[in-house]
């Protein structure tokens, strides 16, 4: 993996944020705070193994995509979810 100057600059600031709230956020809550895409914010966090740490929300789900969906919620039954 090459060493991208601004993926570790942000690292950093997702780091500086998210450590003293003792990283009870969302990827969203931090995209939002750090002004930056959810995507981004995604990408960087599960590259440095953080994603885990963050809170998740159904409206992570929705943004992420339906690959990330519980069970529960992609059992389709004649075009609409159950």
């Amino acid at each position: 993996m090459t060493f991208n100057p601004r993926t570790e600059a942000l690292a950093l600031r997702i780091y500086n944020h998210c450590t003293p709230l003792g990283w009870d956020c969302t990827h969203g809550d931090v995209a939002e705070a750090l002004d930056v895409t959810l995507r981004k914010v995604v990408s960087v966090c599960r590259a440095n193994g953080w994603s885990e740490r963050l809170r998740v929300t159904k409206q992570d789900y929705n943004d992420i995509g339906p690959a990330f969906l519980p069970h529960r919620l992609s059992v389709i039954e004649v075009g609409r979810i159950v």
